[in-house]
């Protein structure tokens, strides 16, 4: 198996974006594209067309092709989710010392050669060691993020979620609750992109159609809530 090269990968990737910001930009745009595919299957497969008998007749002539499109959802999304913290993982380590003194700890080992070809193509730290961490799950995240970080993620995340929480809501959950609400959906999405990719999975009840068409909010709302806690979290080790 030829051996992987990071540097390359790195380059790669930076060939499509101009900065961090543009990679933020380009992921929310994506999410709210995403959004409004999940709108178009949930009238489309759920719903249907009822009032458009020529798109209704279509629709069941292509429904096993709409029912494979579906699976792109949760890949999308989480795709989303995984390039976000790749960015921003990368923009902490290489802000502030204590940030990159925290991601140290990491247990990364790299060769003479890849720092001689870091340099010379002039990528930072952050990006090589952001472009090594795994982020396979919600668990996987947050553990990156609380050693960069130096706090607990997910307990300074549930305060700031609270605190910029201003829906006015018919039927008012407690704070623990939509937090568990907010954190199972995306456990759930996670496990829905492995078993799309690595075990041939397709929904076949009604429910399991719907479920996957689901989640763009809740992967909205982590995202923001993360940036704010962020970027308050930069501004205040200055």
């Amino acid at each position: 198996m030829k051996k992987r090269d990071y540097v390359l990968e790195i380059l790669e990737k930076k060939r499509h974006l101009k900065s961090p910001l543009d990679g933020f930009n380009r992921i929310y745009d994506r999410i709210y594209n995403i959004s409004l595919l999940e709108n178009f299957y949930e009238e489309a497969l759920v719903g249907g067309f009822s009032d458009n008998e020529e798109i209704e007749s279509e629709l069941e002539v292509f429904a096993p092709a709409f029912l494979e499109g579906i699976k792109y959802v949760p890949v999308g999304l989480v795709a989303c989710i995984e390039s976000f913290f790749r960015i921003l993982f990368a923009k902490l380590i290489d802000v502030d010392t204590i940030y990159k003194d925290n991601a140290a700890k990491f247990d990364i080992k790299y060769s003479l050669r890849t720092a001689v070809d870091l340099e010379a193509n002039r990528l930072t730290i952050g990006e090589f060691i952001s472009h090594l961490l795994k982020v396979n799950n919600i668990e996987d995240i947050g553990s990156n993020m609380t050693q960069i970080l130096g706090e607990d993620f997910f307990k300074s995340f549930k305060k700031w979620r609270k605190d910029l929480d201003i829906r006015v809501e018919l039927f008012p959950l407690s704070d623990n609750e939509k937090d568990s609400w907010l954190f199972n959906n995306l456990s759930t999405l996670f496990e829905l992109r492995h078993r799309i990719c690595h075990e041939a999975y397709t929904p076949v009840s009604h429910d399991e159609i719907r479920a996957l068409i689901s989640f763009s909010p809740h992967v909205k709302e982590f995202l923001e809530v993360t940036e704010k806690y962020v970027q308050h979290h930069i501004e205040t080790n200055k």
